[in-house]
């Protein structure tokens, strides 16, 4: 019977796996102005296999959203995004810091994320008129509206400027739960992600993803407090499901 290995050695066999895969795909990554489905395709498989060296699996219920939406989706760690690329096809909106991030940062910039600086106004509403033009021309664009991450224990309140745009080009809300195996799998009070590396990813895991319903409406805070709700709810049921 062989002998398992540390949790941090396997961690760093993982972590060197990605980055493997990360340096092959970047070499193929398409060329000049690509559909947004070829790139999408592209991000995908790139996702997936991601995934696969973290021993992830993802798990999807719920219909594959048109394009040209917004997808709206709660916040629980780093690997939420490769986890949205593989289930979701779409721009994201995201926090500058992200892009610095290792593998994952590089994953984030070849999906097309828009960067924000949250502490600049002119970024803040540079950022608002990028999603503008980006629904309008039929793309979808992927936000977190609690801006950071947080446990099911501790949920913010969605902020609503993405909501804002999205009612105001009459584009649509696609709310998206996405829940891990245990409530300390959130990546929280800014844990050095070296250490959230090691404590998290040292073991198979399967993270659930729900797709919800489309939403319209003409009043942002209003569409932002009821794509909320339904993902409270599903975060609610998720969590009942996995501690039975």
């Amino acid at each position: 019977m062989s002998t398992p290995l540390p949790s941090k050695l396997l961690t760093s066999i993982n972590v060197a796996k990605a980055m493997t895969l990360t340096l092959k795909h970047m070499w193929l990554v398409p060329k000049g102005n690509p559909p947004r489905e070829v790139i999408a395709k592209f991000a995908k498989e790139w996702a997936r296999e991601l995934l696969e060296a973290f021993n992830i699996k993802v798990e999807v219920t719920g219909e594959a959203p048109p394009w040209g939406v917004l997808h709206a989706a709660n916040h629980r760690s780093f690997m939420d995004i490769l986890v949205l690329m593989y289930a979701t096809p779409g721009t994201f909106l995201s926090k500058a810091e992200v892009a610095k991030w290792p593998i994952i940062g590089a994953a984030a910039k070849l999906a097309g994320t828009v960067f924000v600086r949250r502490d600049i106004k002119d970024s803040r509403l540079a950022a608002r008129e990028t999603l503008r033009e980006l629904l309008q021309s039929g793309d979808s664009v992927t936000v977190f509206p609690e801006g950071t991450t947080r446990s099911i224990e501790d949920p913010l309140v969605f902020k609503y400027g993405s909501f804002e745009v999205t009612a105001e080009t009459g584009s649509s809300v696609v709310p998206i739960a996405i829940e891990y195996p245990r409530v300390d799998d959130a990546w929280i009070n800014n844990e050095p992600i070296g250490q959230y590396y090691h404590r998290v990813y040292n073991r198979p895991m399967t993270v659930q993803v729900r797709i919800g319903p489309i939403m319209t409406g003409e009043d942002g805070p209003e569409l932002a407090e009821k794509a909320q709700k339904w993902v409270n709810d599903q975060l609610q049921d998720m969590h009942e499901q996995l501690h039975k």
